[in-house]
């Protein structure tokens, strides 16, 4: 058999470099991406534990105002973080409160991370715990 020409092995190797630079570019870009979302994953945790906490603020007004239909807001500790409740009387409906709750989440302590939310609420007086008649949700 005749020796093999030097141009006849050649084709693997470049498909062979083609494949190994595709590769190492498919796992440079996963490295990227991964990096986003280790570095977004803090702020997100904060984000949804001042809704939370904005949340739970609306519950402990429902609760508040079961007890004492007068009562107007407080400060609560939710979780790490905390709630400032508001609430008004709706002029010409002694029975509608407007309730507002501003979550607080202190992320992991600094400003990229620290999170503020806000819900909007209307409730019902009556019964053993007053009826939630809207619910917004604001940033």
């Amino acid at each position: 058999a005749p020796p093999p020409r030097p141009a006849e092995g050649g084709f693997i190797f470049y498909v062979l470099v083609v494949l190994l630079m595709v590769g190492l570019v498919t796992a440079a870009s996963s490295f990227g991406a991964v990096g986003a979302l280790v570095r977004d994953r803090p702020r997100e945790r904060a984000v949804a534990g001042a809704f939370y906490a904005a949340a739970g603020g609306i519950e402990a007004a429902r609760a508040s105002l079961a007890r004492d239909g007068a009562w107007t807001g407080g400060e609560f500790a939710v979780g790490r973080g905390s709630a400032a409740v508001e609430i008004r009387a709706v002029p010409g409906e002694p029975d509608l409160r407007d309730v507002v709750s501003v979550g607080t989440d202190p992320g992991g302590g600094t400003e990229t991370t620290r999170a503020r939310r806000r819900v909007a609420s209307r409730l019902r007086l009556g019964g053993p715990l007053p009826a939630i008649v809207s619910w917004r949700e604001d940033g």
